[in-house]
Parts: C-alpha cells; structure tokens; sequence
C-alpha cells in the first residue's frame, strides 16, 4: 500500500489568484517536463483532482483551497516512497512559489 502525503499552508490571497497560479505553474511544468511525466489538474469548484504519471510512478491526489489554506494531498505508490522527502521538498518550493512567499 502507498503513502498519503498532506501538505497545508497558510495564505491571505484571493482564491482566484490562487488557481490562475496553478493552473500557470502546471502548464508550465508539463510543458518542460517528459511527455511521460505529466500531471493532469481537473478543476472542480475549489478543488483540484491530481493525476498523472512521474518517473515511471503512478501519482494520483488532490490539491484544496479555502479562504486561509492550500491543502495538497498526494498518493504515493509503495515504491515511490524512498522519494517522500523529495516530493514534499518540491511540493513546499511550489507553494512557495504559488503563495508568493520566497523567504
């Protein structure tokens, strides 16, 4: 069985600034990366469905906005699981990024 990782941060930004920055950044990052490594963000409301693939794994998850907080929650096949500090490395960088807090 894989490993839930659930990463929240605070913010104070509009929620719309919010997904027009996502939905900027995975444009991007599937624009640059292998076409075997993407991953699809489904908008719902405001929440996202996660799915893709990235370095042979299977990666599936759900990325939540509300008022004060972004939530991410990524499923990692077993396998991928010696990469866990990796991926909340990147995923701690990209909410930097999104939340505009780069220090």
């Amino acid at each position: 069985m894989g490993k839930s990782v659930r990463k929240q941060f605070r913010h104070h930004l509009p929620a719309e600034q919010i997904h027009q920055r996502i939905l900027s950044i995975a444009k991007e990052e599937n624009r640059d990366s292998d076409p075997n490594d993407t991953i699809r963000f489904e908008r719902s409301g405001e929440q996202y469905r996660l799915q893709g693939s990235y370095s042979g794994f299977s990666i599936n998850g759900s990325l939540s906005i509300t008022a004060e907080t972004l939530t991410i929650d990524i499923n990692l096949p077993l396998l991928a699981r010696m990469f866990q500090g990796k991926v909340e490395r990147y995923i701690e960088e990209q909410a930097k990024i999104v939340l505009g807090n780069t220090h």
